[in-house]
């Protein structure tokens, strides 16, 4: 069979930890015309999550959810498996020395390229 090769502007990154690690690879095209609205998700999600682990009622359950939700819209948007790359080492809400969570110093290295 033969192939039709198609340049969709994807491009490949090796996601590696501040001791140059690699923890991953994934492929994308940052220049998507829905990269936005995906990236949007994720941050829109964030943020209710945050609001609900504000009430002392939040549950062990709840914060699974919002974790598996996180993880989810980030898939959407790099467009890969993020629980194999990005969350295989920790999970998104993860506090780093710096007092942000793991997820959002992925969201800031993902925006840098978008």
């Amino acid at each position: 069979m033969e192939r039709i090769k198609i340049d969709d502007g994807s491009k490949s990154y090796e996601i590696v930890n501040h001791e140059n690690r690699i923890i991953g690879t994934f492929t994308f095209n940052p220049s998507d015309t829905n990269i936005v609205q995906k990236y949007d998700a994720v941050v829109d999600a964030l943020e209710k999550y945050f609001d609900q682990m504000k009430d002392s009622a939040f549950t062990k359950e709840a914060f699974l959810e919002a974790q598996n939700t996180i993880i989810d819209k980030f898939s959407e948007l790099v467009g890969e498996d993020a629980s194999k790359t990005f969350f295989s080492i920790c999970g998104p809400f993860t506090p780093m020395a710096n007092g942000n969570l793991y997820l959002q110093t992925v969201i800031e290295a993902v925006a840098g390229i978008i």
